[in-house]
């Protein structure tokens, strides 16, 4: 009985880990699946195609209606379109277990969706792993800004761009978006006279901003991986410091 123990014990816990790394993830699209890439989620499948510029907009289809009832796991945030037909189709017996997360590009909320999604996959040690990459790559972002007070107090920023932003240490002198400005905002802009701004790739409204005689310096930051070759939200961030860097020159 001994010896039929010692066998059966290490298949067993061989059996407990392909069990674990078996959770199905489904993220509703590519800037929710960025986080629970960094949460430790492998194989995660995206329902909005990661080329959309507005993913949010996305309807899922019956297969992929599917797919969600048949996964452990759904990653949302709960601005997408298509939650309401999600949770009309799945019913109260669903074992479907739904985590919400934030999507700001923040180091604050990056770390609290991340670990969110972590505690529901028990996956906390790959997460903080994962986190202290982030963590780092902010630490000297924010050093290298500190080089360029001036900018950081002398800019206008997007409304879903100033999460990111504000945490890097901008102290904006407006938030302008996401709908076209009105006339009074653009002449608060001129009154302002920035030396930067950071409008939305996604949804860029700065260009009634670029009429002014003294031009200021124009960035697009992404917020999600999928445009311009990224594939992780550290791609994302990575991208957006390098189009900063080029104007900071």
């Amino acid at each position: 009985m001994k010896s039929i123990s010692k066998i059966l014990l290490p298949i067993l816990f061989l059996f407990s880990l392909l069990n674990l790394s078996a959770q199905s993830v489904v993220a509703t699209n590519s800037w929710t699946a960025s986080f629970a890439q960094l949460a430790g989620a492998e194989d995660v499948l995206i329902l909005a195609p990661s080329d959309m510029k507005h993913p949010p907009e996305y309807e899922i289809s019956l297969k992929e209606m599917q797919m969600v009832a048949k996964a452990d796991f759904l990653i949302f945030a709960g601005y997408e379109a298509m939650m309401g037909r999600i949770r009309e189709s799945l019913g109260e017996n669903s074992a479907l277990q739904m985590v919400q997360i934030q999507t700001v590009n923040d180091q604050k909320t990056i770390r609290g969706s991340v670990m969110k999604i972590a505690a529901a996959l028990g996956t906390q040690s790959k997460a903080e792993e994962n986190l202290k990459e982030v963590d780092t790559f902010f630490e000297l972002w924010k050093k290298d800004l500190t080089l360029h007070q001036n900018i950081l107090e002398t800019s206008i920023i997007h409304f879903h761009q100033q999460g990111l932003a504000v945490s890097l240490g901008f102290q904006p002198q407006m938030i302008f978006g996401p709908a076209p400005p009105t006339l009074g905002e653009t002449r608060e802009v001129l009154r302002i006279k920035p030396s930067l701004i950071i409008d939305n790739y996604h949804n860029p409204v700065a260009d009634h901003f670029m009429e002014m005689d003294e031009k200021p310096a124009l960035v697009n930051w992404i917020n999600f991986p999928g445009t311009m070759g990224t594939v992780s939200l550290l791609d994302v961030l990575e991208y957006n410091k390098n189009q900063l860097s080029q104007v900071l020159k």
